[in-house]
């Protein structure tokens, strides 16, 4: 009896394939595009420097169809969008594997410290996950991150931060 439940429960485990955590090839599940290849949830990346006059920077957002603007930013105040658009499905599995790939879900909600001069802050939102990460001025090179943990959330978030720019042309439009 305890053959037969055991070849049964073997057959099973081949029949269903990978398990629910992961897909074929070892790959984590992504669990930020739905079937219906749109994300499971907005997306906005808000990349600011300070300087002496504040935090100025720009706001990217995606929503989950893929419609995106990007607006400037300077301090608490966001002004009108100046470029927007579309991904393509393409775009939008090339984005979601990103997050995935850069466990957006994991990120803290801070890392880093402001008490430097002039830092770069970078702000990621997820649906209702948000994680705010404060590196060196300038900072574009994650190499220069220090190694292990300490660096590990400045390198994800400059990975996005890559993205993201990678995938939104900014163009400023007259029309918006």
């Amino acid at each position: 009896m305890k053959f037969r439940q055991f070849a049964l429960v073997a057959i099973l485990a081949v029949v269903s394939g990978p398990s629910a955590g992961a897909q074929s090839g070892g790959k984590p599940k992504n669990n930020f595009l739905a079937k219906d290849g749109k994300l499971t949830a907005a997306f906005s990346l808000k990349d600011t420097q300070g300087g002496f006059a504040g935090f100025t920077g720009k706001l990217y957002v995606v929503k989950p169809d893929g419609s995106w603007t990007i607006t400037r930013v300077f301090n608490q105040k966001k002004f009108k969008p100046h470029a927007s658009g579309k991904l393509s499905a393409k775009q939008l599995r090339t984005l979601a594997a990103a997050l995935a790939a850069n466990r957006v879900d994991k990120l803290p909600a801070t890392s880093g410290s402001r008490a430097q001069a002039n830092p770069l802050v970078i702000t990621v939102i997820f649906g209702r996950q948000q994680s705010v990460c404060a590196l060196p001025a300038g900072l574009d090179d994650p190499g220069k991150l220090p190694k292990g943990p300490r660096g590990d959330v400045g390198r994800r978030v400059l990975a996005l931060r890559k993205a993201v720019k990678g995938l939104l042309p900014d163009e400023r439009k007259k029309n918006l």
